[in-house]
């Protein structure tokens, strides 16, 4: 059910800043992983992989607590 008010322009603002830089944090760290760890480059040990799966895990645990399911039905 959408909420009977409508989103504030100072909080869209917020939320979609802070959404730049969380998705500009990962960038920077693939991009620092590629550059200075070649040991764990792109391995499952490295940032990348961590990264996908914390946000894997986060996205499948938002979903359970608010009953939503994401994309779309295949």
């Amino acid at each position: 059910m959408p909420p009977s008010w409508p989103i504030d322009f100072r909080t869209a603002l917020l939320r979609a800043t802070l959404y730049i830089l969380f998705i500009g944090g990962i960038a920077q760290g693939a991009y620092l992983e590629a550059l200075y760890l070649p040991s764990v480059r792109y391995t499952e040990l490295g940032f990348t992989e961590l990264t996908q799966t914390f946000i894997l895990i986060s996205e499948l645990l938002s979903n359970s607590v608010y009953g939503r399911s994401g994309g779309s039905p295949v």
